[in-house]
């Protein structure tokens, strides 16, 4: 192999290497999903929704002592984005007005990004809002 080749082939190898180390952690193959000693719930604040049917949640998560060490919450399926952080082993925080059913949600262990548990939100309880009494069309 000529020592141009071999450069090409190790700066190849490498930017794969670096690729797969900050690539996410995958989808689990099915959701609910917790591995043994850890919770992720979502749960609807009120019954309030956007014009979009988009809701405020509770999102609690739990792991037992063995699993922790710093905790992240993360939501969203190819692209994720971080939600929370903690260094607690039990928390919970509460989203905006963003959630819609099916919005994933993961928790990882931060150290090594291990995937925890993951989760889907439901529809929510969202009422149907009041018409507008004063508003008769005219």
């Amino acid at each position: 192999m000529k020592p141009a080749t071999c450069r090409v082939s190790v700066i190849a190898l490498l930017s794969l290497v670096l690729v797969a180390c900050g690539s996410e952690p995958e989808m689990p193959p099915h959701l609910p999903f917790a591995t043994p000693g850890a919770s992720l719930t979502v749960e609807p604040v009120g019954t309030a929704c956007t014009a979009a049917g988009l809701y405020r949640a509770s999102v609690a998560w739990q792991v037992e002592d063995a699993l922790v060490e710093q905790l992240e919450v993360q939501v969203g399926t190819t692209e994720r984005t971080v939600f929370a952080r903690s260094d607690e082993r039990s928390g919970s925080a509460e989203t905006g007005d963003w959630v819609r059913a099916e919005t994933v949600f993961h928790l990882l262990n931060r150290n090594g990004d291990r995937l925890l548990a993951s989760t889907q939100a439901g529809p929510g309880d969202c009422q149907p809002a009041a018409p507008d009494e004063g508003d008769h069309g005219s």
